[in-house]
């Protein structure tokens, strides 16, 4: 398996579980926050991110956890303003609250920093807190080693009929007028939905589909996002443009029919909408 192939596998997955780890409902315990610690410990591409990032830092991670109030009784997060100690006392905490004995009761625990909430809303609402900016540094991190990767493939020349329109992600786009850009996003998200189920008909290699899908998953979160990450912009337009690319050349060479040349279309004029939007 290819270096890129097995990290876009790993960030696949790691997306999924972290997911699931912040959607955590008091009966599902401890469960997903063992899953994502464990596959952030035992995958060494991911693990090689948190190291290198405690190797820099000497951050005491007693700190991250203040009392909050008079009575004490009440907790708060106390964020340093270093990224790479914040980086270390995420994950000195996730591994404390798994290591704990006896075993910690993580609604109960949640509960000490927001009582205004119920169980389920106080949990999910402090591993966002708590967490989210662990599982971004992470993400990220893993999209510019792959991005990295990808640049360093060499691309395949096409020759292509016009219909099919042209499979290169990188093209120069206009600048927009801002006063339409809610009618900009509106059209992009319904040139996405109509990609999306482009991809979802066409007979190709599963794995190809599901990186597609992922890197679409992506764009569309980012555009919904209050304060959307070009980081994570740029890399799922890459891998679009990839992977549009990919399905031109078998266009080209009838290595497959059915709805390719739609898809590609499809693929073409959502890249192009979406470049005039967020032309990063």
């Amino acid at each position: 398996m290819s270096d890129l192939l097995h990290l876009r596998q790993m960030s696949q997955g790691f997306r999924r579980l972290s997911s699931t780890f912040l959607r955590t409902k008091e009966s599902d315990g401890l469960a997903y926050m063992k899953r994502l610690y464990n596959y952030i410990s035992q995958e060494q591409s991911i693990k090689k991110y948190i190291d290198a990032a405690c190797e820099i830092s000497n951050y005491d991670s007693n700190n991250f956890i203040v009392a909050d109030g008079v009575s004490g009784q009440r907790r708060r997060l106390n964020i340093p303003e270093n990224e790479y100690d914040h980086i270390k006392a995420m994950y000195d905490l996730l591994e404390g609250m798994l290591t704990q004995e006896p075993p910690l009761y993580l609604a109960g625990f949640c509960f000490g920093f927001d009582t205004s909430k119920s169980r389920n809303e106080s949990i999910q609402s402090f591993l966002d807190k708590a967490f989210k900016p662990l599982i971004h540094f992470i993400t990220d991190s893993l999209s510019k080693e792959m991005m990295a990767l990808e640049r360093n493939t060499p691309s395949i020349v096409q020759n292509i009929d016009k219909v099919y329109g042209t499979a290169n992600a990188g093209n120069n786009i206009t600048s927009i007028n801002r006063t339409s850009q809610s009618n900009d996003l509106t059209n992009v998200l319904e040139l996405l939905e109509a990609f999306r189920l482009e991809i979802e008909k066409c007979p190709l290699d599963k794995d190809e589909k599901e990186f597609a899908l992922d890197d679409l998953a992506q764009i569309k979160e980012q555009i919904e996002s209050s304060s959307p990450d070009s980081t994570r912009f740029k890399k799922a337009r890459f891998g679009v443009g990839k992977f549009i690319e990919s399905v031109a050349t078998k266009v080209a060479t009838k290595a497959i029919v059915a709805n390719a040349p739609e898809l590609v279309a499809r693929g073409n004029e959502f890249l192009s909408s979406f470049g005039q939007v967020y032309p990063y």
